[in-house]
């Protein structure tokens, strides 16, 4: 089954997978979602929501109160002294809350391990 996500844009509704979708950001009320070719969208739904929706695909994960991850476009991740960074494909970057750390490093293993 393909995952993703349907959002309107005008008058039109656009589909896009979730392979597509690099990362997800948390606006207020609305979610951003950061799309592989550069371009953003903002969707009338909230982070929890939207997460929610894509959360049967088991490729994204929630790395602090407002951004979510597609675990298959990180390109590498570093870890400082409190902080563990993630390189998105895009070249942007998330910084892992500190209680979800450990979280994020057996899901990226799982990930890594299944391709």
């Amino acid at each position: 089954m393909i995952h993703g996500l349907l959002i309107p844009i005008h008058a039109n509704k656009l589909w896009i997978t979730s392979d597509e979708i690099v990362a997800l950001r948390s606006v207020q009320n609305y979610t951003e979602i950061i799309h592989i070719n550069g371009k953003k969208f903002l969707f009338s739904r909230t982070l929890k929501i939207v997460a929610q929706r894509l959360a049967a695909s088991e490729q994204f994960f929630r790395v602090s109160r407002g951004s979510v991850v597609n675990l298959s476009q990180i390109s590498y991740y570093s870890k400082n002294d409190f902080s563990l960074e993630i390189h998105l494909s895009n070249g942007e970057v998330e910084v892992v809350s500190r209680r979800r750390q450990m979280d994020f490093l057996t899901e990226f293993a799982k990930v890594n391990k299944a391709s």
